[in-house]
């Protein structure tokens, strides 16, 4: 009953379904946690040592970002439960959001990024188009879902550019080839 009226408040304030997906498994998983490990503990009984405890084990389990990724969609779901009433603190008003250390993502060599090529360096469609795509995940830095998301309609072959609904600039716009220019 408060896992729905916790969805149909998510609902409310128009979040995206990936938001409300998160939210609501972030929740599932904590009550799981809860029954799993603090099965005596009712709502009312919750306290900053529980949440700990929970993304604990979620960054052992995974990883930092895992975790904090977790602390901030519970936090969410706690602060619901106390304006409503349903807990008598809000656990996290007591607790921090765990580090998450930079990493850093390796770059690939120019020796690298040749081997690649050469993987498709055939002329066949298909080879014209992995190379296409190579091409396009090297100088644009594009993720895989938006490459995924891409429609040729999106893409301006006089200007070697392509929209881009997610990152890249603000006018969506990812430049590619020698017309990059500076990022």
């Amino acid at each position: 009953m408060l896992a729905e009226r916790f969805r149909k408040a998510i609902r409310a304030k128009a979040l995206s379904e990936h938001t409300e997906r998160g939210y609501l498994y972030t929740t599932a998983r904590w009550a799981r946690w809860i029954d799993d490990n603090e099965p005596e503990v009712g709502a009312w009984e919750v306290g900053s040592h529980h949440v700990d405890d929970f993304i604990a084990d979620i960054i052992e389990a995974t990883s930092p970002a895992n975790g904090a990724h977790h602390y901030r969609n519970l936090r969410v779901f706690m602060t619901w439960l106390k304006r409503r009433n349903q807990v008598r603190v809000n656990p996290f008003d007591e607790t921090e959001p765990p580090n998450v250390p930079d990493k850093l993502t390796p770059v690939l060599t120019d020796e690298e990024h040749a081997a690649v090529l050469s993987t498709c360096s055939g002329r066949s469609l298909l080879d014209l188009r992995d190379t296409a795509l190579i091409l396009l995940f090297m100088d644009t830095g594009i993720r895989v879902s938006e490459m995924a998301q891409l429609r040729v309609d999106e893409v301006d072959t006089r200007r070697a550019s392509s929209a881009s609904s997610a990152r890249a600039s603000e006018s969506g716009l990812l430049a590619s080839g020698t017309q990059q220019g500076s990022r």
